[in-house]
């Protein structure tokens, strides 16, 4: 098998032969540490997978397997197992810069984030917009890497507070370190 982050398909490539010249087919089964997951049944196909992320046994150390069983219509042939150790979910990173560098309280702020996340998972970003240590403006689990906060909209007397965006990165299973930028209002 390949494939062993948990949010990875994991594919099992098979070879088949029969003394006799007869067609073999496969019977794949997959595990889960000790729990049968999905099974199938009398194919041609050299090949199956397994979409790890919608195993709701899965857990990171345990084991994925797989079970090929040839049959050549007639008789089963051996039993061939191969096993793989789920490897850990890692959690997304992100960065965050604000612009403009010198905003005013007629400024529309932009905060530019990057997103990644080494297991390929895709990443959602929450953004969280304080002046001072007042949350103004939050924008949850999106996947655009710009957000904005136009200061006209602040009903406070903002000249000289400093402006803040938190982001916080999530892969749908774990949260990254939370990042921010600020400015102060001039």
């Amino acid at each position: 098998t390949t494939a062993t982050a948990t949010s990875a398909t994991a594919t099992a490539t098979a070879t088949a032969t029969d003394v006799n010249g007869q067609p073999v087919e496969l019977t794949y089964v997959w595990k889960v540490g000790s729990t049968t997951v999905k099974t199938t049944s009398d194919t041609l196909s050299l090949t199956d997978t397994l979409d790890l992320s919608t195993i709701s046994t899965e857990v990171v150390g345990n084991t994925v397997s797989v079970e090929v069983t040839p049959n050549d219509g007639t008789v089963n042939g051996t039993v061939v197992t191969a096993t793989r150790t789920l490897a850990n979910n890692s959690a997304p990173r992100a960065t965050v810069a604000l612009t403009p560098t010198s905003p005013t309280v007629n400024s529309v702020l932009t905060a530019t984030a990057t997103a990644a996340d080494v297991n390929g998972q895709a990443v959602n970003l929450t953004y969280v917009w304080k002046v001072g240590l007042t949350t103004v403006k939050t924008t949850s689990a999106t996947s655009s890497l710009t957000d904005t906060l136009d200061m006209s909209t602040i009903n406070q007397d903002i000249v000289g507070e400093v402006v803040t965006v938190e982001v916080t990165p999530s892969d749908g299973l774990l949260s990254g370190t939370l990042v921010s930028a600020s400015r102060t209002i001039v």
